[in-house]
């Protein structure tokens, strides 16, 4: 019992050479996916990825018992060559969008093999990829909520608590309910700067509320909260942050939050000594400039920041708050099948799509980026994202009347001189036999030739081609000589080629 709830695992010289090692195979392995070997076709490709990663973790069981720290460093190398797995999946079918999704399921397909090893790194790892799918562009602007991540979040809470906690994992997990509760917020009101003050109270009130909590919470989470009501406090303390007609409530409350931390510090809490020295600086700094000579202000502020120092180790020195060998193959095979179903399932679509869809051609006007992960690729705008808002039906108008951005909506294609080109936009899917593309519709406006045109995402933005060659392609499409060819069946696109006019 003691041992499944041993908090924290030092690392040897040993493990850190292997882990360090399997880390850099991945990396390896990971750079090799990026650089489109084109001399190799897809499906093997694909198969060497599957069989690689099946190896890994074959290799780990095995030596569990004679090498276990090899066997580890072997998991890990199975962790890393599952994520170049999903990463070549999006090269090998072009997938565009934002590269955040992919960390998502590399978070997911991971989780049970944390669970079967109880490793924390692991856990970590998949904690890590969570949060960053998380800080997607879409989420922090409001546009929606990741409202399912909240099961992913609980999992991790849950898994971390049952396969001995961890500290970091458990600030990781506290950063994911944080993230979580500001997509909510900013959906709610928006992004705006005069809102500011709404995040502030929100966060200085959660981060109270898990520091009144300290004795029935773990102390990462009662630190956690330190540090949300510390910087809320700190930015509710600029007059800038409240909206101009309470402009002036920035005194008050700075003079209450600053006896609610004396308070907090008479109480023995070292890290609100931090936060009051912090406080106490901030006003510092802003009052002094307008009155004392800089090389002054400079010399003071590094008096009081030694007084601080002194206060803090003569406090700190007080002292402060701060299976059998047959089920477990089983449950090894179960969570060694997740991520080989998630690389599967995420081919099905795209190979359906390639064997009965119809084909489209489609204009495209291409910028040329890097990917560090899939290697050189064009990025493609299409003709057919800015659609004349002539060809856009009432129904979807209306709804963004309401307010409701990033609507979902069928374009209809016609042929017009070889190109398919749009030809009605919709909320209702077409007939059958009709070629259409489902997208996004995320607002109506003036495009550079200024006619009014409504502008639509199709996640086909961008093609991956040979190394070196992206900027003849960029070069081409400046002259309006590049044609992009796809796939398409129901409404789901996959690019299969560009070619020069």
């Amino acid at each position: 019992m003691q041992e499944l709830y041993k908090v924290e695992e030092k690392l040897s010289f040993t493990k850190t050479l292997l882990y360090v090692g399997s880390i850099l195979i991945g990396v390896g392995i990971l750079s090799f996916i990026a650089s489109n070997w084109s001399e190799i076709g897809k499906t093997i490709k694909f198969l060497f990825i599957l069989c690689l990663y099946l190896g890994c973790n074959f290799a780990g069981f095995k030596l569990e018992k004679s090498l276990p720290k090899t066997s580890r460093s072997f998991y890990y190398l199975g962790v890393m060559v599952f994520g170049a797995g999903i990463f070549l999946i999006g090269q090998m079918f072009h997938f565009g969008g934002s590269f955040q999704g992919a960390f998502l399921w590399w978070s997911i397909g991971i989780l049970p093999l944390a669970w079967v090893l109880r490793d924390k790194w692991i856990l970590l790892v998949s904690a890590l990829f969570t949060l960053i799918y998380m800080l997607d562009e879409p989420f922090l602007q409001g546009d929606r909520i990741p409202i399912w991540t909240i099961l992913l979040i609980a999992m991790i809470y849950f898994l971390n608590e049952k396969i001995g906690f961890s500290r970091a994992v458990g600030f990781v997990n506290g950063l994911q309910q944080l993230v979580f509760i500001s997509t909510v917020i900013t959906f709610f009101i928006g992004g705006d700067d005069e809102f500011l003050y709404v995040y502030g109270v929100i966060y200085l009130a959660l981060g109270i509320a898990l520091i009144l909590r300290r004795s029935k919470i773990r102390d990462v989470y009662v630190l956690l909260g330190h540090l949300i009501h510390g910087v809320a406090a700190l930015m509710l303390s600029f007059e800038d942050v409240w909206p101009s007609s309470i402009g002036w409530v920035y005194i008050p409350f700075s003079i209450l939050y600053l006896i609610f931390v004396l308070f907090l510090v008479n109480r023995g809490s070292l890290f609100s000594i931090v936060i009051l020295c912090g406080l106490i600086f901030r006003f510092y700094i802003d009052l002094s400039f307008d009155f004392l000579p800089k090389s002054l202000v400079f010399i003071i502020g590094g008096l009081l920041l030694l007084g601080f120092g002194f206060y803090f180790e003569k406090q700190r020195k007080k002292g402060g708050e701060f299976m059998n060998k047959q089920t477990r193959g089983k449950q090894l095979i179960l969570a060694c099948l997740v991520p080989v179903v998630i690389l599967l399932g995420m081919c099905f679509t795209p190979l359906y799509t390639l064997m009965t869809g119809k084909e489209v051609i489609l204009q495209t006007i291409p910028v040329d980026p890097t990917d560090l992960f899939r290697g050189d690729y064009v990025t493609l705008r299409y003709e057919a994202e800015e659609v004349p808002k002539e060809l856009v039906e009432e129904g979807v108008l209306n709804e963004l009347k309401e307010g409701r951005g990033e609507i979902k909506v069928y374009v209809t294609l016609v042929k017009k001189n070889g190109i398919d080109t749009p030809a009605k936009v919709s909320l209702v899917k077409p007939k059958s036999g009709a070629v259409y593309l489902k997208g996004t519709l995320d607002y109506v406006g003036d495009n550079r030739d200024q006619k009014e045109v409504a502008f639509i995402q199709y996640s086909l933005d961008k093609y991956f081609v040979e190394d070196n060659t992206g900027m003849d392609w960029e070069a081409a499409s400046v002259k309006g000589e590049i044609l992009a060819t796809a796939k398409v069946k129901n409404g789901y696109a996959i690019l299969t080629g560009i070619k020069k006019k």
